[in-house]
């Protein structure tokens, strides 16, 4: 019996990018996914630690953005979509760096830091880092 949908064999190069890429990005929506309990920010227990694995999330979903541009599986409507994520993350990215540098600074001296900045700043960039994955996510349907 013939199969009902006509199929083509598919070359051996193209099954060598795709399934690498698939689990590579399985395993990124799996780091990335903020309601998962396993998740660095998910487990952080104080503001100093969210901002560090937030931070982090961000730095990984940077690298894999550059790493599938790279590869030349990131193009079109879906780069434009990860480069605009990325360009408003970015920014706030970098002000969670620094009110995290502030944190550690005033803790350094001896002061008990004020965790207000700090809290403010990982929540702006939560949602920032959290559109960035999603586009990444995006690409890979």
């Amino acid at each position: 019996m013939k199969h009902p949908i006509p199929t083509r064999p598919t070359p051996v190069f193209l099954w060598g990018a795709l399934i690498p890429l698939s689990i590579w990005l399985i395993c990124l929506w799996a780091i990335l996914a903020v309601g998962c309990s396993s998740t660095p920010v998910a487990l952080a227990q104080t503001p100093l630690q969210r901002a560090y694995a937030l931070y982090g999330e961000f730095v990984v979903a940077e690298e894999a953005a550059a790493d599938l541009r790279q590869r030349g599986l990131l193009y079109g409507a879906p780069l434009k979509g990860v480069q605009q994520a990325d360009a408003l993350a970015k920014p706030l990215a970098d002000a969670l760096l620094q009110a995290t540098r502030d944190y550690l600074q005033t803790r350094a001296v001896g002061n008990i830091p004020d965790t207000t900045a700090l809290t403010q700043a990982t929540e702006k960039a939560a949602t920032a880092i959290a559109l960035l994955a999603a586009q990444l996510e995006h690409t890979r349907q």
